[in-house]
């Protein structure tokens, strides 16, 4: 499997919100802020940054694999197969500059890539059928 589809399984479950927010099978709602039973781009980016604020646990703009693996109890619990690949191993799959940490600027772009495979009738919006249809596509491909 290539790391990126190995980083999505990782990612869609917790590309939502700051990790106080949210818990267990209610990433979806907690993305969606306007309660319209979609999430947009905008909610979704949100989301992201959000998320990467809690893990850059030291405020240096850089998540390590040691911040990533520190916070995962905190930022989501995501799937199984998702919670078992190592820190190192997502933020490789994201890390566009090889330097094995993670930006916010990677992060948010890897959210866009992953908003867009969800985003299956190209509306520019997820319900919560696209969002977890697009799950069970990246879990098909691992």
């Amino acid at each position: 499997m290539k790391p990126s589809s190995r980083l999505a399984l990782a990612l869609v479950a917790v590309t939502a919100l700051a990790p106080s927010a949210w818990s267990a099978g209610d990433t979806f709602s907690k993305m969606d802020a306007d309660g319209d039973g979609r999430v947009t781009a905008a909610e979704h980016a949100r989301g992201a940054r959000a998320m990467f604020i809690a893990m850059d646990r030291n405020g240096d703009g850089r998540v390590t694999a040691e911040e990533m693996t520190a916070a995962q109890p905190a930022v989501g619990s995501g799937t199984a197969e998702s919670r078992a690949l190592p820190a190192a191993d997502k933020i490789r799959a994201v890390d566009r500059n090889h330097d094995k940490v993670l930006t916010l600027r990677e992060h948010v772009a890897w959210a866009r890539e992953m908003f867009a495979r969800m985003d299956g009738n190209r509306d520019g919006r997820l319900d919560e059928a696209e969002y977890t249809a697009g799950q069970a596509r990246l879990m098909a491909r691992r």
